[in-house]
C-alpha cells in the first residue's frame, strides 16, 4: 500500500489532482523524503471514465469525458493535463486520449471494484441507481485486502 498525504485545500486547490511536483514540494516543506503517493479519488474517477468511454466508443476526447462526468470543459481540460503530466494518459495531436499502462492499471482496478460492489449491492436489494452511486463512493476507500476478501465472498458458489 502506498502512503498517502492529504494536501491542504489551501495548498492544492479544491478538487485538484496532485502532481509529482506538488508532492515533492509538500514533502520537502514537511522535511520528508520523496515517497510514492496514492493517487487521488478524482484522478481515479477520470481514469475509470476514460476506460469506460474507450470500451463504449473506441476513441475518447476531453469533450466525451466532460459529457460523461457532467463536468465543465475547463475542469476536464485541467484534469486531463495533470493526468498527462503524470504519465497516466497520452494525448495525440488530434486530441484523442489513450491510457498508459499505469493509467490503465488504475482504471481497471477501480472499474472492477465498481462493477463488483454495484452487483453485490443490487443483490442485497439496493435499487440499481443507488447501488451504482454508492459503489462509486465505496470503490475508492477499500483496501486491497478488504476488496479481495469481499470479492472471494461475493463470488463464492452458494453452498
Amino acid at each position: 500500500m502506498l502512503p498517502y498525504v492529504n494536501l491542504p485545500v489551501t495548498y492544492m486547490g479544491q478538487g485538484a489532482i496532485p502532481t509529482a511536483e506538488n508532492f515533492r514540494y509538500y514533502n520537502e516543506r514537511q522535511g520528508n523524503a520523496m515517497k510514492p503517493m496514492k493517487i487521488q479519488e478524482s484522478a481515479e474517477n477520470y481514469l475509470e471514465a476514460i476506460l469506460m468511454l474507450k470500451q463504449e466508443k473506441g476513441m475518447v476526447r476531453s469533450v466525451d469525458i466532460s459529457r460523461h462526468m457532467n463536468f465543465t470543459k475547463p475542469s476536464v481540460s485541467r484534469a486531463v493535463g495533470l493526468l498527462r503530466d503524470n504519465n497516466y494518459i497520452i494525448i495525440d495531436t488530434d486530441g484523442w486520449i489513450e491510457l498508459t499502462d499505469a493509467g490503465r492499471e488504475i482504471a481497471e482496478k477501480i472499474y472492477e471494484r465498481h462493477q463488483l460492489v454495484t452487483k453485490w449491492l443490487i443483490a442485497l436489494g439496493v435499487p440499481d441507481d443507488i447501488a451504482a452511486e454508492d459503489a462509486c463512493r465505496i470503490e475508492h476507500d477499500l483496501s486491497s485486502i478488504t476488496f479481495e476478501k469481499l470479492k472471494e465472498h461475493i463470488l463464492r458458489p452458494n453452498k
